[in-house]
């Protein structure tokens, strides 16, 4: 008998790696569907920052440039 078959948490752990694989090649599609579906969440959270973070840089070049052209020419 092998180490895993002795130890009673080993086994069910294989056990229970065996149904999740058994549970995504019988169904992929709805595996995949789901990753997909977080994947376009992460992307759309992502597209979210660079946003927030284009715009801050934007606010900030323009607020330079006020400053710049208010300061006496010499």
């Amino acid at each position: 008998m092998t180490t895993i078959g002795r130890n009673p948490k080993a086994s069910h752990l294989v056990t229970s790696i065996e149904r999740g694989l058994n549970r995504i090649l019988t169904n992929p599609t709805g595996r995949l569907q789901e990753m997909r579906q977080e994947l376009e969440r992460e992307e759309g959270v992502r597209r979210h920052r660079v946003e927030i973070r284009s715009r801050e840089t934007r606010e900030t070049l323009e607020m330079a440039a006020r400053y710049l052209r208010s300061l006496p020419s010499s």
